[in-house]
């Protein structure tokens, strides 16, 4: 666990062996190792997504199989001399996110700012590991394109661009 709390609070391996008294550094660094790798995460944030969707209480949000994803815009460095048509000449990075209908994020994915959304699209939907069933997903102008329409209607899911204006697949 305190590896887990190192990583989520940037404090890191050997800071956090200095915060704690009976937990060396070479501790924290092969729990690191052994443990705490991408496909334990996902699991992991999975089998949350999951316990979330069956609280009594999670029901009152929404229904989890209406999901929606879109993109947060991230300055990640300064004065590097590559340009981003969209937002000028620092090199950036967009998180893009994935919300189930009860608010659980279900899937993450680092992307360039040049990259277009809508790849992005069917990762976050097939390639996250939680078990409820989508149905409906919503996205931005961003995350829209011939190719996630017509996957998604493959897959029988319904895609909503632009908040709702209307549905594509009925």
């Amino acid at each position: 666990m305190a590896s887990v709390l190192a990583g989520a609070t940037n404090l890191g391996l050997e800071r956090m062996a200095q915060a704690s008294e009976n937990v060396t550094h070479a501790q924290l660094s092969w729990a690191s190792t052994w443990y705490l790798r991408t496909e334990t995460y996902t699991d992991a944030l999975a089998k949350i997504i999951d316990a979330h969707h069956n609280l009594p209480l999670a029901q009152i949000w929404g229904q989890a199989d209406h999901t929606s994803s879109d993109g947060q815009f991230f300055a990640s460095a300064r004065n590097s001399g590559e340009i981003n048509a969209k937002y000028g000449l620092d090199p950036d990075l967009k998180i893009y996110s994935f919300l189930s209908g009860q608010y659980g994020s279900f899937y993450s994915s680092v992307i360039g700012a040049t990259s277009g959304e809508a790849p992005f699209v069917l990762d976050g939907l097939k390639g996250n590991a939680a078990q409820f069933n989508l149905l409906v997903h919503y996205v931005d102008t961003g995350g829209g394109s011939d190719h996630v329409f017509a996957m998604l209607h493959l897959l029988r899911l319904k895609l909503v661009p632009d908040c709702g204006t209307f549905l594509i697949g009925d």
